[in-house]
């Protein structure tokens, strides 16, 4: 077994814990590779990122394209990506050397920018694609495989997997997914018909085109300002033919990760009043 290691840059705690992670690898027989070599192509079964959902998400778009599964260790804040808390290593190590989990594929999605029937650019994202970062407002037409759904004014649209519905998308206002599929949010509309928050299947095909007047909207995929779309342009959001993979130790559920990453607290249930005391 071949473990990459991917840790947070300027992290000191993330640094310690790589150090004691590689010693314990190398006491129990499995050789442990720095990402940057598993980055210039060598070898590995799985990579473990240790930081925050922001590198765990960037490993896991690295990833894919190569297949390879990633455990996230938080050592951020949130940590929703995360499989394992920094406290939890040595139990998700022996559950590793054992064989003790399963491989969860997770759904991407691609935005290809058409211009007259030609593909200008195209872009992959494990979280969202966001048609928006302009300055002033925009007006987009939406339509979902190939009929017109709506326009919407604002700062602009959010298409987002499973994964990414608990990042950008539901501060938009966006449904959290425990299923596959995806969710289309109409981000600070100002105007929209049809919907704000829609969630659709994975085969759904999303076009956009830009009606706006005074500026045009970037295609950002996983919060990365990617293309700037010219006013002839239409953007189609597809899923991906590419796939992350995270490592699934089975330790914790996915709706107390829900809990605990959102820092939710349970409330115990008031005392049901007496058939004495009424309604």
């Amino acid at each position: 077994m071949r473990i990459g290691i991917a840790v947070r840059e300027a992290l000191p705690a993330a640094d310690q814990a790589a150090d004691s992670l590689r010693a314990w690898l190398r006491e129990n027989g499995v050789e442990s590779v720095p990402y940057a070599s598993v980055l210039e192509g060598e070898d590995a079964d799985l990579v473990i990122v240790l930081g925050g959902d922001g590198t765990v998400l960037q490993t896991a778009n690295q990833m894919a394209p190569r297949e390879i599964p990633v455990l996230g260790v938080n050592f951020g804040h949130v940590g929703y990506l995360c499989e394992v808390a920094a406290d939890a290593i040595p139990q998700a190590l022996q559950r590793l050397v054992f064989g003790q989990y399963t491989i969860d594929l997770r759904t991407m999605v691609r935005a290809t920018v058409f211009r007259k029937d030609r593909i200008i650019r195209s872009m992959d994202a494990l979280n969202e694609i966001l048609i928006g970062g302009a300055t002033r407002t925009l007006a987009l037409e939406v339509s979902v495989d190939d009929d017109f759904l709506g326009e919407i004014r604002g700062d602009g649209i959010i298409v987002a997997t499973r994964t990414g519905s608990t990042a950008y998308s539901f501060s938009a206002g966006g449904s959290i997914l425990l299923l596959d599929g995806l969710v289309l949010v109409a981000s600070n509309a100002v105007f929209a018909t049809s919907f704000r928050s829609l969630i659709l299947p994975t085969t759904a095909r999303i076009q956009v085109q830009d009606h706006s007047w005074a500026t045009t909207p970037f295609v950002v995929a996983d919060g990365q300002r990617d293309y700037r779309m010219r006013k002839e342009d239409t953007v189609e959001i597809t899923r991906s033919p590419l796939q992350a993979r995270f490592v699934n130790l089975g330790i914790v559920p996915p709706i107390k990760k829900l809990r605990d990453g959102f820092g939710l607290h349970t409330v115990p249930a008031s005392k049901p009043p007496s058939k004495a005391e009424g309604p």
